[in-house]
């Protein structure tokens, strides 16, 4: 592994251990001390450094980094996160370590310990983390070695900021509630979306198309619908990978169809090419940060690779693959919202100079249960949000990240469950 991709994951550490301070405290001799909130967003610098087995030192400093100070369910605990770190194009995700704090006076000191942080592709670390966190600052120390014996190298942190004005206002999506996607159907080939308590954010997905090649009798499956196997509640949304009865290149029938869960729109002209007919993307006019909520996944057991995607029915066995799903986020611009020709489609979102902001999530491992995931929106270089602009928001979830090129394994699973779009 590069040495620069250790340095990242020292940085997620980091951020990681920021802490904050409870209103339960109260000094014991003399009058109640008005105690500050803590809990927030700071952002400041970090300097980095590894020494190597051999002794030699390499640093680091990263400048504007955001260090988030969370609440944690344990007594007296506070949890530092640094989230979705990114180094020389190399992302590391989500590392957190929680901490006890005191308060005394104007000052809430940090003492923290962890030995199960997993550092992306370098095992488990442990870090201890000493600090102080004042009404406007946050400093830490942060001391690292590798629970591996035969690894030597030690991380040495320290973060300095000041806390932020930003607020994160959410829109959380429980996919309780669900509604027929397509009611005015003639045939009743009825299938189901989640129901959205957000104007702006309706859901679509693939569903509207499969609906058609249910009807010529070419699919017997649809791609989306709810699941009583949940995070929270009674009810998550699942997105599958599904086989047709017989691919058909005339109609663009792919042999295996990728589920695709998205906030947008289906476009109804069936002369147009199947990425084209998702418009992705609904009007936003707040500025999103993050995303996050809880997936299961379990891909299927037979990966196939479709080597033409201009041939969706001609697959071949790739018995050395493994079905990944995909969680993402896009933000793009537009003119105006009432200009369709600005909506961007399945096939033209990658590519597309609109897009300003993104984030991305994948995985091909199962998991036991829901997990939480979390995602972080990067905006292009020299780009920024400015609210004189029309955006459009993208939130997408498939059951196979390649399925824009009609590959996957049949019977992937995809659970998703309380999602929460945080903005500011």
């Amino acid at each position: 592994m590069k040495l620069s991709k250790l340095y990242t994951l020292l940085a997620f550490v980091l951020g990681f251990t920021m802490f904050s301070c409870s209103d339960d405290e109260k000094k014991k001799d003399g009058p109640e001390e008005e105690l500050f909130d803590v809990f927030g967003i700071y952002e400041g610098t970090m300097n980095i450094s590894v020494v190597q087995n051999d002794g030699s030192k390499k640093d680091f400093t990263l400048d504007k980094q955001y260090a988030f100070v969370e609440t944690d369910p344990s007594p007296n605990t506070l949890r530092l996160a640094v989230k979705d770190f990114l180094l020389e194009e190399v992302e590391y995700g989500n590392i957190y370590i929680p901490a006890l704090y005191e308060v005394k006076g104007n000052t809430c000191s940090v003492d923290g310990f962890s030995n199960h942080v997993d550092l992306v592709g370098q095992g488990e670390a442990e870090f201890t983390v000493l600090g102080e966190i004042t009404e406007k600052e946050i400093s830490l120390d942060i001391d690292g070695k590798f629970k591996n014996s035969a690894d030597k190298r030690k991380i040495e942190v320290t973060f300095v900021g000041k806390k932020t004005d930003i607020k994160l206002k959410n829109y959380l999506f429980d996919f309780e509630e669900w509604e027929v996607g397509n009611p005015l159907d003639i045939d009743n080939i009825h299938f189901s979306l989640p129901k959205s308590k957000f104007e702006n954010l309706r859901w679509s997905s693939t569903d509207f198309e499969v609906a058609r090649y249910k009807q010529l009798e070419l699919m017997t499956e649809y791609t989306v619908g709810s699941s009583s196997d949940n995070q929270a509640g009674k009810l998550s949304a699942q997105i599958r990978t599904v086989e047709s009865i017989e691919g058909d290149n005339f109609l663009h029938l792919p042999k295996v169809y990728g589920g695709y869960l998205y906030c947008g729109g289906f476009n109804d002209d069936a002369l147009l090419h199947p990425h084209d007919r998702l418009l992705l993307g609904s009007p936003f006019e707040v500025e999103p940060m993050s995303v996050k909520g809880y997936y299961y996944y379990k891909s299927g057991k037979e990966y196939f690779s479709c080597p033409n995607p201009d041939k969706p029915a001609e697959v071949v066995l790739d018995a050395d693959k493994v079905d990944a799903c995909l969680m993402a986020a896009y933000l793009y611009e537009v003119s105006s919202f009432e200009n369709t020709d600005d909506i961007l489609t399945l096939r033209t979102l990658q590519n597309s100079p609109q897009v300003v902001a993104k984030a991305q999530y994948t995985s091909d491992k199962a998991t036991r249960g829901f997990e939480e995931f979390e995602m972080k929106l990067r905006w292009n270089e020299g780009a920024k949000y400015d609210s004189d602009k029309k955006y459009r928001f993208v939130l997408l979830f498939a059951s196979s990240k390649d399925g824009i090129t009609y590959s996957g394994a049949p019977e992937s699973v995809l659970r998703i469950d309380n999602v929460r779009i945080s903005t500011k």
